[in-house]
């Protein structure tokens, strides 16, 4: 919430930036392209596991991730435009659980991030402002991790923690999930130069994200069970600096 919450006051304040540009005639957008860097509210797959992480006691994620990264754009026409862009993020939720008057300190975290290509459209409109949309496909990975502290061990303990006939709080363990990713996206948004070389913008659109069904636990140290389907699919947003050459 605090996040949200900040997102709108910058998007507030760029606003007002940008009403005092109007004055100052119609802007025909960058000449060659732009290097932007995008602060985003993605969906994601963590509807999917948070019941699992919830019985794990470490808490819940939030079903919505945010995502950061950038985007190096080049010119085609005066309305068209291709690009490669990069997006990543991460999270940790953390707690200490109490199982037969044994203190745990477990925690659940994740990562993913994409590399991809843009292909964008963009269209002046009044004073300082300018509509642009995109269709984006991206390939990246995800990650997931489970761990727990349970104090010092030997490396033989944790060795015999992997044996599935052991209970698994008698034991320090790690879990670490891998996956491959391919996301693709639709985007509109509304971009306003503060002058002939930067703009900030807003975008909304719709992520489509397939998880591979080929992942692996523990570097394939152990056989994966019962893995939820991890893709994932909504609306994202996001707010973006540019920088024009």
């Amino acid at each position: 919430m605090h996040k949200k919450t900040i997102v709108i006051l910058i998007l507030t304040a760029v606003f007002l930036c940008a009403q005092e540009n109007r004055s100052k005639g119609r802007f025909q957008g960058f000449s060659k392209g732009y290097i932007s860097g995008t602060y985003n509210l993605y969906p994601s797959f963590i509807s999917e596991i948070n019941d699992e992480v919830k019985e794990f006691g470490a808490g819940s994620f939030e079903e919505s991730v945010f995502l950061y990264g950038g985007e190096l754009c080049g010119n085609s026409n005066s309305a068209f435009g291709i690009g490669v862009h990069y997006f990543t993020g991460s999270e940790q939720i953390q707690k200490i659980v109490e199982i037969d008057s044994l203190k745990l300190d477990r925690s659940v975290s994740y990562r993913m991030s994409f590399f991809g290509l843009t292909v964008n459209y963009r269209k002046s409109l009044y004073g300082a402002f300018e509509y642009f949309g995109s269709f984006s496909g991206s390939y990246g990975s995800i990650e997931l991790i489970l761990s727990q502290d349970y104090g010092d061990q030997s490396f033989g303990d944790m060795w015999d923690s992997f044996d599935p006939g052991s209970y698994l709080y008698d034991y320090n363990r790690s879990a670490n999930y891998s996956s491959e990713l391919i996301v693709f996206g639709v985007n509109n948004g509304l971009r306003m130069f503060l002058s002939s070389r930067i703009a900030v913008g807003v975008t909304v659109g719709y992520t489509y994200g397939f998880v591979s069904d080929n992942g692996e636990i523990n570097n394939e140290f152990e056989s994966i069970k019962n893995v939820p389907d991890l893709n994932f699919e909504g609306m994202n947003y996001g707010l973006g600096i540019y920088f024009g050459y």
